[in-house]
C-alpha cells in the first residue's frame, strides 16, 4: 500500500513538474512574442524604419520588470532618448525586423534546441549583448531591485516599500477591444504607448497583467476610475484589486498541490 501511494505521489509530482515546465515555456514564448510586437509597432509608430536592437531593448524593459525585477527606469529613459534621436523614414507597417535580431533569434533557437529548453526573451537579448543598449539593459537587470516611494504608481513591476500596497490586475475578456484597453491604460494609469501595449498584450496572452501597485485606498480610486472609463467606451473590462502578500490571492494551490496534500502527514489534534 505504501509503495502504491509513493508511486501515485511520484506520478503526480512528475505531472506537476511537467505542467509547471509547460507553463514556463508558454510564458517565455509569450514574453518574446510581446516584445517583438511592441518593438515592431514602436519602430512603425516612430517612422524609424526596420526594427533595431534598440527598439527591441526598449520593448524588453517591461518584460524584464514584470517578474518583480530591478528598477529599469533609467535604462528606459536612455532608450527613449536614443529612439527619439534615430533618423525617421516612412516605411510600411510590415517593415521586417532587423537582421541582427533575426540572427540572434536563430542562434538562440538553435542553442535552446540543443539544450531541449524553450527559447526565451533573455536568450535573444544575450545574443545581442554586443549592442550597447542591450548590454546596458542586461547589466541593469542583474542589479538588485530598487524601490523609491514615487515609483509606486506608473511603475507597476517594482517591489513596493509600503506594507499596505495592493496590486491592480487587468483581466482578459472576449469583448473589450484592444484599442479601448489602450485608452484606459493611458487615461487612467498614465501609461506610455509602449508600456500600455505591453500590458494589453500580456493580458491577452496570459489572462491578466499587473497595471499598478499603490496603497489600497489609491488602488480603489484608480479601480473605480478605470471601470468608469471602460464603461464609457462600452467595454465590460474588469480591473480588480489584489492585496500583495495574501497567499489566497497571490498563489492558489493547483489540483496537483491539493492531491499531493492528501498524502502529507497531518498533526494529530489529540496530541
Amino acid at each position: 500500500m505504501d509503495a502504491w501511494l509513493a508511486l501515485v505521489g511520484l506520478s503526480l509530482g512528475v505531472m506537476g513538474a511537467l505542467t509547471s515546465a509547460r507553463r514556463q515555456m508558454l510564458r517565455q514564448e509569450a514574453a518574446l512574442t510581446i516584445a517583438l510586437t511592441v518593438a515592431a509597432l514602436e519602430a512603425t509608430r516612430r517612422a524609424q524604419g526596420p526594427v533595431s536592437p534598440a527598439h527591441f531593448a526598449h520593448a524588453a524593459v517591461f518584460a524584464l520588470e514584470r517578474d518583480g525585477g530591478p528598477d529599469l527606469s533609467l535604462v528606459r529613459e536612455t532608450l527613449e532618448a536614443h529612439l527619439d534621436a534615430l533618423p525617421t523614414a516612412h516605411v510600411p507597417p510590415e517593415a521586417p525586423l532587423g537582421r541582427e535580431i533575426m540572427a540572434a533569434m536563430n542562434a538562440a533557437a538553435n542553442a535552446a534546441g540543443r539544450r531541449s529548453s524553450p527559447l526565451s526573451l533573455r536568450d535573444v537579448l544575450e545574443r545581442l549583448r554586443s549592442h550597447r543598449h542591450v548590454a546596458a539593459l542586461l547589466d541593469a537587470a542583474e542589479r538588485p531591485p530598487i524601490s523609491r516611494p514615487g515609483d509606486r504608481v506608473g511603475a507597476p513591476y517594482r517591489a513596493p516599500a509600503a506594507s499596505d500596497v495592493a496590486r491592480l490586475l487587468l483581466l482578459n475578456d472576449d469583448t473589450s477591444t484592444m484599442e479601448g484597453v489602450l485608452v484606459v491604460l493611458r487615461d487612467t494609469f498614465a501609461k506610455g504607448s509602449a508600456e500600455a501595449l505591453h500590458l494589453m498584450l500580456t493580458t491577452h496572452y496570459e489572462g491578466h497583467a499587473v497595471v499598478g501597485r499603490c496603497p489600497r485606498s489609491e488602488a480603489e480610486v484608480l479601480c473605480r476610475r478605470a471601470t468608469l472609463r471602460a464603461r464609457e467606451l462600452g467595454m465590460p473590462l474588469a480591473i480588480v484589486i489584489d492585496t500583495e502578500g495574501d497567499a489566497t490571492t497571490s498563489k492558489r494551490p493547483t489540483l496537483t498541490d491539493r492531491v499531493l496534500g492528501l498524502f502529507r502527514a497531518t498533526p494529530d489534534p489529540s496530541r
